[in-house]
């Protein structure tokens, strides 16, 4: 009896996935099996036992990723360029190449997370994780800088393109701040958009692009390291109403004069609104921190009270 309603289980089940509509009735050894998707459920019987198994739809309609790459490699007060012709590849082998204006879209086999490698011949490659989702289009991209062009150390800043979010009947900038604090025996110095610095004379650290309005890139540049100071890394959300850094997908890259692939953090998840990305000692050694943590308080528009910190 057990082999007898195994073997009517498996014929239901053989019935059961080839069904493609609505109000199929089936006999078969003795079972009556009929398919309903209107209630998407499928039920049979057999002798004193009623068997109902719901029926599982494919709701798969695609996933996709979309962005823009720039070149970091600014002029003063002009607008970075987009790079056309960047190959785009996920880890899965998904790809895609940017157009004219910087732009590409890949359509994905399948969603989940993702490791998007941005790379183009003469230039520092990328690789950005990123959480993908089934029907919908996720943004994120990336800011290039050229081998060659690069100081010792040039970090960029991308985030999410839109210029402005709605909040209480107006707008709010979509504005994100890189922060550079270096932590000397005197003071923690600030380099960000109200002290942007001057890479010309010590510490040799300065801003050299901000954007208040969405994308980035937002770049500083480290010309030359000073002999025990400590270099710490954040990012600033200028107003606090704005969405988290994981939901506007806030990248940080990290390029090193003389190498060829850049070192890329994602935020993690959470409200708190100033990212604590790394630590970077005098040799140029990276530790990173990536946690979200209270802001420091500023003083003096060009110090620090006290350097970033994990909980």
């Amino acid at each position: 009896m057990l082999r007898l309603r195994f073997a009517k289980l498996v014929s239901l089940l053989t019935i059961f996935i080839g069904a493609f509509s609505g109000g199929l009735d089936y006999f078969a050894d003795g079972f009556n099996c009929k398919f309903d998707l209107s209630t998407a459920s499928a039920s049979a019987g057999l002798g004193d036992t009623f068997l109902y198994l719901p029926l599982i739809l494919n709701n798969w309609q695609g996933a996709w990723l979309r962005g823009k790459v720039v070149d970091t490699d600014v002029e003063p007060f002009k607008t970075p360029e987009p790079i056309p012709e960047v190959q785009l590849c996920t880890q899965d082998n998904e790809c895609a190449t940017t157009n004219d204006n910087g732009e590409y879209e890949i359509s994905l086999s399948s969603a989940g997370l993702k490791n998007l490698t941005a790379q183009k011949i003469g230039y520092i490659t990328a690789t950005q994780p990123i959480t993908t989702v089934a029907n919908e289009t996720v943004e994120l991209n990336f800011g290039l800088s050229s081998l060659g062009l690069v100081p010792k150390v040039r970090v960029v800043l991308m985030w999410d393109s839109n210029h402005t979010f709605p909040f209480d009947g107006g707008t709010i900038d979509n504005d994100l701040d890189a922060w550079l604090v270096i932590e000397e025996s005197a003071a923690n110095k600030l380099i960000y958009y109200g002290n942007p610095g001057d890479c010309d004379t010590p510490p040799s650290s300065c801003l050299v692009y901000d954007v208040s309005d969405g994308l980035g890139p937002e770049i500083i540049d480290i010309f030359d390291f000073i002999v025990g100071d400590t270099y710490h890394f954040g990012v600033s959300a200028a107003d606090d109403r704005l969405p988290s850094f994981s939901e506007l997908n806030a990248r940080v890259c990290i390029n090193f004069d003389g190498e060829e692939n850049a070192v890329c953090f994602a935020p993690p998840p959470g409200d708190l609104k100033f990212w604590y990305v790394f630590s970077m000692n005098d040799a140029g050694t990276v530790t990173p921190k990536n946690c979200l943590t209270a802001r420091p308080n500023i003083i003096n528009n060009n110090q620090v009270e006290e350097i970033p910190s994990c909980p």
